[in-house]
């Protein structure tokens, strides 16, 4: 050896054999506990896969591949303001025998990073549907299986409305009725979605020689939606879509403070659930956002990534589009 080399000495990676002596079981424990869900013990899976971590035969990123269902429970994280979704995860988990963990995202980063990693050991699997996605959270993620609602990133996949065909179905129907100028409230921090959707609107509205305006910081909420109008006066638009039926119902009190008539000056759409736009005057009609189907696929998808483990790694990353709904009601009309 020469004087200026240097010698590394590399750490031997544990066996299966290894495995099965530390936690003496035999080999074939060790592979069925690793690789075959529901054919082990789940005491002896649980101590397997123990001693597997120990002595690195598996990692921690790795240990969310391995088909485990110990706790019987998921994790929700949500700001929980959207309700038909909470129901339809609630009802979907309960179904399959297990328990919901909610986990309220209306916390700083940090702090939601901590609280994600200290349930890890109590949970199976993550479901996501909250903008808090960045990079900080996704190492605790990574750990567990994870589906992400509403949203989707390249690690998780997710389940989300299909919204490229959503927006051709409104923008189309409002072609039909005369509109050319379009104008769509949002909040660019909000929701995926609505991002999404700008996207969307931008690309078809060229095709369908239709122009749109987009106006920006206009949160869920009545009194965002109602302050919306000063925005949307200078436009002079004839359709105006708003993210979340809220604002747009909102935006509607704001025109009737006006005295602007709807439909017979300007046709409104919201997007979001079905059911709130029955309760404006005139009735709203609604893109709707298909969040129970959208909870209940999730949670089949969860559950199946828990129990086959490897199997499911390939789907990990898919992402399953569920198609949205427009809902034709009173504030929408024809305009020449």
């Amino acid at each position: 050896m020469r004087d200026n080399e240097v010698v590394i000495e590399t750490a031997k990676r544990a066996t299966i054999y290894d495995v099965a002596k530390a936690a003496h079981v035999a080999t074939s424990t060790v592979s069925r506990a690793l690789n075959r869900p529901g054919r082990t013990n789940p005491y002896t899976a649980q101590h397997v896969y123990r001693i597997a971590l120990e002595l690195g035969y598996i990692s921690e990123r790795d240990l969310w591949k391995t088909p485990r269902c110990l706790n019987n429970r998921v994790a929700v994280i949500t700001s929980s303001r959207n309700s038909e979704l909470i129901h339809a995860l609630t009802r979907e988990v309960n179904r399959a025998h297990q328990q919901l963990l909610l986990v309220d995202a209306r916390v700083e980063t940090p702090t939601l990073s901590q609280t994600c990693g200290d349930i890890r050991a109590q949970i199976d699997g993550f479901l996501v549907d909250d903008v808090k996605t960045n990079a900080e959270i996704e190492t605790v993620f990574d750990t567990l299986p994870t589906v992400m609602m509403n949203r989707i990133n390249k690690h998780s996949g997710g389940v989300i409305p299909d919204v490229e065909q959503g927006v051709a179905q409104l923008l189309t129907y409002l072609k039909t009725l005369g509109h050319a100028h379009i104008s769509y409230l949002y909040s660019e921090d909000e929701s995926w979605i609505s991002d999404e959707f700008f996207a969307a609107a931008l690309s078809l509205s060229q095709e369908l020689e239709m122009e749109v305006h987009f106006i920006d910081g206009v949160e869920n909420s009545l009194e965002s939606g109602a302050r919306a109008v000063n925005s949307w006066k200078k436009y002079l638009d004839s359709a105006v879509i708003a993210f979340g039926n809220l604002a747009a119902i909102g935006f509607m009190q704001g025109l009737g403070h006006r005295q602007v008539e709807i439909p017979e000056y300007v046709s409104v759409i919201g997007i979001g659930d079905a059911h709130s736009g029955l309760l404006a005057t005139p009735q709203l009609t609604t893109l709707e956002i298909p969040q129970q189907k959208i909870g209940a696929t999730a949670v089949k998808q969860l559950l199946n990534r828990i129990q086959q483990g490897n199997a499911a790694k390939e789907s990990t990353t898919s992402v399953t589009k569920l198609p949205m709904k427009l809902i034709c009601r009173e504030s929408t009309g024809r305009f020449y």
